[in-house]
């Protein structure tokens, strides 16, 4: 019985593992999406592939404050329009995950902070393959 539960345990583990990511770059923003409107950040996570260990803080900083704005639009854009930035960050050490595909321009509403200053925010995110399906990079 003990060794029945064992590969029970495994077999979920890897199956929660392949749930991961997305089919399509369409389905990766919609996740995207949901995630922020739901405040889920492990569900955001999911969706990360991260570079380093140490990327985690920071990207889970940054969605904790996405996750309290307003999407006002999501476009993927080509490769192409940020491929310059992406080879000068991989000239310089930077270690990706993933086979880049595009990215992904989000702009929020924009958010009154005291003393009547409004702050804008726009994120653009790198997504691509790993093992067949789209996530983003770090």
């Amino acid at each position: 019985m003990r060794k029945f539960t064992v590969t029970a345990i495994l077999f979920l583990v890897a199956m929660q593992a392949f749930a991961q990511g997305a089919k399509s770059p369409q389905q990766l923003v919609e996740a995207y999406k949901s995630a922020l409107l739901a405040k889920d950040l492990q569900a955001y996570m999911s969706l990360v592939s991260l570079s380093k260990e140490q990327d985690r803080s920071a990207i889970e900083w940054q969605f904790r404050e996405r996750a309290n704005a307003i999407i006002t639009s999501a476009k993927i854009l080509p490769f192409s329009a940020y491929e310059a930035q992406y080879k000068q960050a991989v000239s310089q050490g930077a270690k990706p995950t993933i086979d880049p595909k595009g990215w992904l321009l989000v702009e929020f509403a924009p958010n009154k902070l005291p003393g009547g200053v409004v702050s804008t925010y726009k994120d653009v995110l790198i997504f691509g393959l790993r093992n067949g399906r789209y996530y983003f990079g770090s």
